[in-house]
């Protein structure tokens, strides 16, 4: 009895070890699985990152380039607009300014049109002069004056007359002007954007 009693011992002992060595290579066997299944999801995470990384690259590359160029598209039906006319406005006259019955400057009001002859404000010098123009006698030149860029700035207006630029050029005194009925009065503008040339004139009624 002692011995099948051991016997009957040795073979629980020995199942029950056949038992749990079953058990513990099926649980590695689902620990492997398991950590396959987490290997190819942080692969297929790892891989959806570096694809949105290189989305977002090449969206912040277009942008820098777009705003780091100069030139915009280019669009045939657009016209950017520039100064292609001047003209004197109807108010330009010679003006006493001191109320002692003679003229003493000639006041120019000078529109800067673009091609569509709208208004457009310019980055310009002026230079104006005042001749006294006899037929079949050479002109007699009674003033002359200069404006740079700043004070072709300052003399921009917007007012009732309209917008403009205002130039005063100041007329001598005296035996001068005496006698003088009219001035020929000749403004060159010099668009310092594009290096244009506008030459204009206009001939005025003088109260001597």
């Amino acid at each position: 009895m002692a011995r099948l009693s051991r016997r009957l011992t040795m073979c629980f002992v020995m199942g029950w070890m056949l038992l749990t060595m079953s058990g513990c290579g099926s649980s590695n066997q689902r620990v492997s699985t398991e950590n396959d299944s987490l290997r190819r999801d942080n692969l297929e995470l790892k891989r959806e990152i570096d694809r949105l990384h290189g989305s977002v690259k090449a969206q912040a590359d277009k942008l820098q380039s777009l705003e780091s160029s100069k030139t915009p598209p280019a669009d045939p039906d657009a016209q950017i607009p520039q100064v292609t006319y001047v003209k004197f406005g109807r108010y330009s006259t010679a003006l006493d300014q001191n109320n002692d019955g003679h003229d003493d400057i000639i006041r120019l009001y000078v529109l800067t049109l673009d091609q569509r002859k709208r208004f457009l404000p310019i980055a310009g010098q002026v230079v104006a002069q005042v001749d006294h123009v006899v037929a079949g006698q050479n002109p007699v030149t009674l003033a002359t004056q200069q404006f740079d860029a700043k004070a072709v700035d300052a003399a921009y207006r917007s007012q009732f007359t309209g917008t403009h630029y205002t130039f005063d050029i100041p007329l001598p005194k005296g035996d001068a002007i005496k006698n003088i009925k009219q001035l020929t009065v000749s403004l060159q503008l010099t668009d310092l954007q594009v290096g244009t040339k506008f030459n204009e004139q206009i001939v005025l009624p003088l109260k001597p």
